[in-house]
């Protein structure tokens, strides 16, 4: 086993112990929602919004085999019945993390 697929099998178990069944696209799929991590990233960047609006996001990690298909950057995700819009995707063999957006007022 190479060491890239060895990182893979640990978050693949990651996964398996920390998700949740949830409603991503349509589908109840096994995910990890980490709004924490998301606001710790977006602390080291500077994002300037309208007065009045602020930014919400979130990551999202999945199966992409449990998705079914690679999400592209702009396209929109619905989460739990709210829609969001992709502004990451980083995909290894198996595994997604999603960067998802929404502008709030």
């Amino acid at each position: 086993m190479s060491f890239s697929q060895a990182m893979e099998a640990a978050d693949l178990t990651l996964l398996e112990i920390f998700g949740d069944v949830r409603s991503i696209g349509g589908k109840n799929i096994y995910a990890v929602i980490d709004e924490d991590e998301y606001r710790a990233r977006q602390a080291r960047k500077q994002q300037d919004y309208a007065e009045g609006i602020w930014g919400a996001g979130l990551l999202l990690f999945c199966r992409l085999e449990d998705l079914g298909y690679r999400p592209e950057k702009g396209s929109l995700l619905t989460v739990e019945g709210k829609e969001w819009t992709v502004s990451e995707v980083a995909c290894g063999e198996k595994l997604l993390e999603i960067t998802l957006e929404s502008n709030e007022s």
